[in-house]
């Protein structure tokens, strides 16, 4: 759950006007290499040392931000301010993220056809859609918009099945 202090820092670096390319720099690196963060965020390394960090390793249209973050004590919740970041930049767009878990591989026309009724629902133009194959749904797919899951699996019919048998 992405917290309220996660999108102000977001809204922070959405009104920098930093180039994509750098926020995702920044974004993989922080990823990836895991002790840059920790070095970032750790309160007994030394200002000067986090800034050497910052300026060999981040472009410079993003130093502003890390000091911010680094300041702060912020740099722990980095994954959940770059997500909501690409929330930020996505709904700029007009478009909306969307994650789906599907029991059995779709096809091109049903994965446009989930696309387009996102679109309507949520009034956008275009959908960001991670697709994940779960074969544990045993049929049908699970959709989470916004935090919204609408579940139209096999699976999800009959754990409402068991729920309304155990409350008889």
């Amino acid at each position: 759950m992405i917290t309220q202090r996660a999108v102000n820092y977001a809204k922070v670096l959405e009104s920098l006007d930093v180039p994509r390319k750098d926020v995702e720099q920044v974004r993989n690196l922080l990823t990836e290499v895991e002790q840059v963060a920790e070095v970032l965020d750790n309160p007994l390394v030394r200002w000067e040392e986090k800034k050497g960090v910052i300026k060999s390793l981040m472009p410079e249209s993003m130093w502003k931000f890390m000091r911010l973050l680094c300041d702060h004590h912020c740099v722990s919740i980095q994954k959940d301010i770059f997500e909501a970041y690409e929330d930020l930049v996505l709904e700029k767009q007009g478009k909306i993220k969307a994650i789906l878990r599907y029991a059995m591989k779709l096809d091109s026309e049903d994965i446009e056809q989930v696309e387009d009724m996102i679109c309507k629902k949520y009034n956008k133009t275009g959908v960001k859609l991670t697709l994940i194959e779960d074969p544990s749904l045993i049929s049908g797919m699970v959709l989470m918009v916004r935090g919204q899951e609408f579940d139209k699996s096999a699976k999800g019919t009959l754990e409402e099945l068991q729920k309304t048998l155990v409350r008889r």
